[in-house]
């Protein structure tokens, strides 16, 4: 039996002076297709990265690890599916953060295990609007990955995945966050979810390939303004951009 109590909307009225309320923005840097045609070396810092939002997810250069944002907190969780705290000088080939501000929230209590598509395919509304989604709480199992650091030449993304690390985590606490892009996004963003996971401790995580959820909170926040930040310089400015990606890019998203 599944029991679902819902806490919406979240109506906050915040009284500040004009132009001091942040925007409800995803602040993304390069794109999906640059990430795919192998674009793995980037400039922007983790520093400068979390100025713009505290929650998100992407990698880091040479693809040394998936990233997670966290309550302004970036962690890295390298091949050996552990996660480490990355410095503020480190840097991104592609990433995206958002200041995170729920405007729905679900409180999900049941005895069975539903997968994450069921639980998702339920309560996340149709939009095309992004949408940031964050789990936390009890994750009956949840099977992970990451890729090992790249040496130049860099192979295209759809072929390192299959030197990827997969590891499985049952019955453990943690958070699972990640970002649902309407298709129309194709190109600039990846259609659909993308999910990272980390523990409640910060020790292990990774890219989310499957997911049975126990007892959990769910939250969601529509946002209606993209801010892309392209790279200036490298790799970015040669790289093929156009054509459909989209075979690649399911494989890259749900190999396992």
């Amino acid at each position: 039996m599944t029991r679902i109590r819902k806490i919406t909307p979240i109506a906050l009225l915040l009284l500040l002076s004009p132009g001091c309320a942040p925007p409800d923005v995803v602040y993304q840097y390069s794109t999906i297709n640059a990430l795919l045609e192998g674009v793995y070396d980037g400039r922007m810092t983790c520093g400068q990265l979390v100025r713009h939002g505290d929650f998100g997810l992407g990698t880091f250069n040479a693809l040394d690890g998936e990233m997670v944002v966290i309550d302004s907190k970036v962690y890295k969780i390298r091949s050996d599916g552990k996660a480490y705290r990355a410095p503020s000088s480190e840097k991104t080939p592609f990433a995206m953060v958002a200041k995170f501000k729920p405007n729905m929230i679900f409180i999900i209590e049941h005895d069975g295990q539903p997968t994450l598509e069921q639980l998702l395919e339920y309560k996340v509304p149709d939009s095309n609007l992004p949408q940031a989604i964050r789990i936390d709480g009890h994750f009956k199992y949840v099977k992970v990955r990451s890729v090992p650091k790249q040496k130049r030449p860099y192979r295209r993304l759809a072929r390192i995945v299959d030197d990827q690390a997969v590891f499985e985590l049952k019955d453990v606490r943690g958070t699972l966050l990640g970002f649902a892009i309407p298709p129309y996004m194709a190109g600039v963003n990846m259609p659909g979810y993308h999910f990272h996971f980390i523990t409640e401790d910060r020790s292990r995580g990774g890219h989310v390939l499957k997911c049975r959820t126990g007892h959990v909170e769910m939250q969601i926040d529509e946002i209606p303004e993209l801010h892309l930040v392209l790279p200036e310089s490298g790799d970015f400015l040669k790289a093929n951009l156009s054509g459909d990606k989209s075979g690649e890019l399911h494989k890259v998203e749900k190999q396992n």
